[in-house]
């Protein structure tokens, strides 16, 4: 049986399970690239044999629990964003966001890591899989953005642009928030003037 993490169909128990595990094992400080099916199984509370059922291999396994946990976590944001009120008030929350969980680069730093692996045809399909959802992650936070513009836009392609370089942004801003003087509510102020001097 394969997963679409795609659908919206609900994932079956023993799947959670193991995503679960997964994400357990990480937060812990575990080395994806050091965990074995066994470990993973263990902490889900099923066999091997049943895993095996659901996924072909331990990097099938672990790279789609990360991407399902990325998604889940962009869920959340969105529903987040679409509460607030302002633009400068969804600037800060993505800014939050990416702080608090380094925008998600542990997908892409353990896929590039498979990329050496026995297994290039799963490495290949999980980072389609986690590009697909950061397409579809980044055209939601557009739509939210350009719903709360100030102003109506003459070119809705140039303005999606110009919102998606403001997101790549804040999303790198998580590199530079360790140092001394980073402010995110100035950051989120000159977010807010780039977006309305270019549009």
């Amino acid at each position: 049986m394969r997963i679409d993490l795609n659908s919206n169909e609900k994932l079956p128990g023993k799947v959670l399970a193991i995503y679960e595990a997964v994400s357990a094992l990480i937060a812990e400080g575990r080395d994806m690239a050091d965990l074995k099916v066994s470990d993973i199984t263990r902490r889900a509370g099923i066999g091997k044999g049943t895993a095996y059922g659901y996924f072909s291999s331990k990097e099938e396994m672990v790279g789609r629990a990360i991407i399902y946990y990325f998604c889940m976590k962009n869920n959340h944001l969105l529903q987040e964003i679409r509460r607030q009120k302002d633009l400068r008030q969804i600037l800060l929350t993505l800014i939050d966001s990416n702080l608090d969980s380094g925008s998600g680069l542990y997908i892409y730093q353990y896929l590039r890591r498979q990329a050496g692996s026995e297994d290039p045809d799963t490495m290949k399909a999980q980072l389609g899989m986690a590009m697909d959802a950061r397409r579809r992650m980044m055209t939601s936070v557009e739509d939210v953005l350009l719903k709360h513009l100030d102003r109506e836009v003459e070119d809705e392609k140039y303005a999606r642009f110009v919102l998606a370089s403001v997101v790549n942004m804040i999303g790198s801003s998580c590199v530079y928030a360790a140092e001394e003087g980073f402010n995110k509510e100035d950051f989120a102020d000159k977010c807010l003037r780039m977006i309305r001097a270019s549009l």
